[in-house]
């Protein structure tokens, strides 16, 4: 699948060691599954505010975990919440995009070992 770039993972793996690494691991993962929850449900209150903030937040997260393709998703639908005139289908395309881009990427992540 390739969505994680392993070499990312290493670093924070260097960085930190690798007790450490496996809690953050499972953090990103716990984090990510209820900020999903949080953006299906921000978009379908059309809480565009709210859902920008959200995209903003996995636009960071997913960068600094090696999601560089979710990254790239959040940050455009963190554009078109901030643009009054972006189409509400439209969003919800690029929320439906970033649901299923990150649902894989975390299934992924499950099973990289830098050991």
């Amino acid at each position: 699948m390739d969505l994680i770039d392993i070499n990312v993972l290493k670093q924070i793996g260097n960085d930190v060691g690798l007790d450490v690494f496996d809690s953050l691991i499972e953090i990103f993962i716990s984090d990510s599954e209820e900020r999903l929850e949080s953006l299906k449900n921000q978009y379908a209150d059309r809480d565009l505010a709210n859902l920008k903030i959200t995209a903003h937040t996995f636009k960071s997260v997913c960068a600094q975990y090696g999601a560089m393709s979710c990254s790239a998703i959040a940050k455009e639908l963190e554009k078109l919440c901030a643009d009054p005139s972006s189409d509400i289908n439209v969003i919800g395309e690029k929320v439906e995009a970033l649901t299923s881009e990150l649902g894989q990427a975390l299934k992924e992540i499950k099973t990289i070992s830098i050991a």
